[in-house]
């Protein structure tokens, strides 16, 4: 019996510094991660939709110049009114079916003209904020992508725009479509 409590206590004390490092991981993680939030009240909804297949005439690392490129039209765009007399949140939905040809793809939504947030700040070593859908099989097979995002804005009217390219050849071809996007569906 005396080995079986030893035993026991033998468990018991790995299992606090299991536990103990858990929560010294955990909180040291979420020590580094800011989060951010907002809230709206509003039950106002937008939706927008192109339901055939657009083209993006764009690919995102080129030229090589560091900035990120996106397609000279945007996938979507609409306008909406925030009512009140203070900021709120806006929040979208983005979702379509994704061909990419070349390595990826990439996808930003802004809201004025600025990124909402739930973007990566950066892709590929371009500080750009986007999202991505990566082509990996080489058969350019289209897929179901969906995405959320939410801005803080002023009382007003607001353009929204979903912005697309082909992501990643070092040299593409000239006036080519570098990827698809087809029932592309944007809610507010």
């Amino acid at each position: 019996m005396n080995t079986e409590n030893k035993k026991l206590k033998l468990i018991g004390a790995g299992l606090a510094v299991f536990l103990l490092m858990v929560f010294a991981f955990s909180a040291s993680a979420n020590a580094q991660t800011a989060q951010i939030e907002c809230e709206s009240k509003s039950k106002a909804i937008k939706v927008v939709t192109v339901e055939q297949f657009q083209g993006a005439n764009a690919v995102f690392n080129f030229p090589n110049d560091g900035i990120g490129h996106f397609s000279s039209t945007p996938l979507l765009s609409t306008t909406i009114d925030v009512g009140g007399r203070q900021r709120t949140c806006v929040v979208a939905r983005f979702s379509t079916e994704a061909l990419p040809l070349d390595n990826h793809m990439v996808f930003q939504v802004r809201v004025d003209g600025v990124p909402m947030k739930g973007h990566v700040l950066s892709f590929v070593g371009i500080p750009t904020p986007v999202v991505t859908d990566p082509e990996e099989t080489d058969l350019n097979l289209p897929r179901m992508v969906s995405h959320d995002f939410f801005a803080v804005v002023e009382p007003g009217t607001h353009r929204v725009e979903v912005l697309f390219a082909g992501c990643c050849s070092s040299a593409p071809p000239p006036n080519s479509i570098y990827a698809y996007a087809g029932g592309s569906v944007l809610t507010l």
